[in-house]
């Protein structure tokens, strides 16, 4: 047994030889090992565009974003002031024409109208660089970052970098890459969902307001209890309270219904 598994070995290996020294590895587009792997060792994939990086002018722009109204807008400015600092070092000037954002919108969301006009403005070709602060500022799902991603580099020809991931799609792997962080910012959005709902629960077990009420009530802050919440601006929980100008409204409303009989419509 050990004598045939030898002559296998064996005559695979020499069929491997043969076989090798037979592809003339020259005129094949197979990256040759000791090739370094920088933006400019590699032609970049431009869908129907086949021409080289140095053969067309690079224009460079940004996308920003941010997700809720309880952030500040100032968010954006400094996504953008970080896309302009890393793309002054790599040669680049954005102009504010090519700056593009979402203020207030999740992303998880694929219809914005700033990632829209960005889209717009890469398939016009106005662009052919474009910086993220972050690849979450995209979006928060996978299934919409990546086929995103890769419409912007092999359909519309756009060199896409990603400031605080590292990631360049002039890069060898940068796919993996992507694939990877743009994973991680969906678990994240959703870890951070349940923290919340978590949290939300937690407060009405306590009886603190969370939230709307009913007809009849409504809240009231509970002094001092701002000391006991995190974040730099924290506010005071608050408890649900009866509303004594409607009160009355609701006590009419009960005798009408259950007492009298009376019906909506009536």
């Amino acid at each position: 047994m050990l004598l045939i598994s030898a002559g296998c070995f064996l005559l695979f290996g020499n069929r491997f030889s043969t076989l090798s020294a037979q592809i003339d590895f020259s005129h094949t587009s197979i990256p040759i090992a000791d090739e370094p792997a920088t933006v400019y060792a590699r032609k970049r994939r431009r869908g129907k565009k086949k021409q080289e990086s140095q053969d067309v002018p690079e224009v460079a722009a940004d996308y920003s974003r941010f997700s809720s109204n309880n952030q500040r807008d100032e968010s954006i400015d400094q996504q953008q002031q970080k896309c302009r600092e890393h793309a002054s070092r790599l040669g680049h000037t954005i102009i504010p024409a090519n700056e593009f954002e979402d203020r207030a919108v999740s992303g998880t969301k694929l219809e914005r109208v700033g990632l829209n006009e960005m889209l717009e403005a890469a398939k016009q070709g106005r662009f052919n660089v474009l910086y993220l602060y972050s690849l979450s500022r995209l979006a928060r799902e996978s299934v919409i970052t990546l086929p995103i991603l890769k419409k912007l580099v092999y359909v519309y020809g756009v060199r896409c970098i990603c400031v605080t991931e590292g990631i360049d799609t002039d890069t060898t792997g940068w796919e993996v890459i992507a694939a990877i962080f743009a994973l991680i910012h969906e678990q994240f959005i959703k870890d951070l969902s349940a923290a919340v709902i978590r949290g939300q629960e937690g407060a009405l077990l306590s009886g603190y307001s969370v939230g709307d009420w009913c007809f009849g009530y409504g809240s009231e802050p509970v002094s001092g209890s701002e000391q006991n919440r995190a974040g730099r601006n924290s506010k005071p929980r608050k408890i649900y309270v009866i509303n004594q100008e409607h009160a009355e409204w609701v006590s009419q409303i009960f005798t009408w219904y259950v007492d009298e009989g009376v019906s909506i419509s009536q």
